[in-house]
C-alpha cells in the first residue's frame, strides 16, 4: 500500500470511499448485533421469567399458609394451657378443702 503522500487525488478519493464504506458495515453490523442480542435476551426473558415468578408466588402461598397453620397451632396450645391451668387450680381447691376437713 502507498503512503497517502504518494497517492494521486483519485487514489486517495477511492481510499477514503473503501474507508466510509467499511465504517458503515461495521456499523450495520453493530447495528444487527445488538438487535439480535436484545432479541435473545427478550425470548430468554419470556421463556424463563414467567415460571420463576410462579415458582415465588408458589412460594409465598405456601409460606403464607404456614404462617396461618402456626398461629392455629399455638391458639390451640394457648388454650390448651389456659384450660390445663384452670383443671390444675380446680384440683388444688379441691385437694385444699379435702385437707381443711381432715384438719390440716
Amino acid at each position: 500500500m502507498k503512503k497517502y503522500e504518494e497517492m494521486s487525488d483519485h487514489e486517495l478519493l477511492m481510499e477514503l470511499v473503501r474507508d466510509k464504506k467499511l465504517r458503515d458495515r461495521m456499523r450495520i453490523v453493530k447495528i444487527v448485533f445488538w438487535a439480535a442480542v436484545l432479541i435473545a435476551l427478550a425470548v430468554l426473558a419470556y421463556r424463563y421469567i414467567p415460571p420463576v415468578i410462579a415458582t415465588v408466588q408458589k412460594w409465598s402461598t405456601i409460606l403464607e399458609e404456614t404462617e396461618k397453620t402456626l398461629q392455629r397451632v399455638n391458639d390451640f396450645s394457648n388454650s390448651i394451657s389456659e384450660e390445663a391451668i384452670q383443671s390444675i387450680k380446680n384440683t388444688v381447691e379441691k385437694i385444699a378443702q379435702f385437707l381443711q376437713r381432715l384438719g390440716f
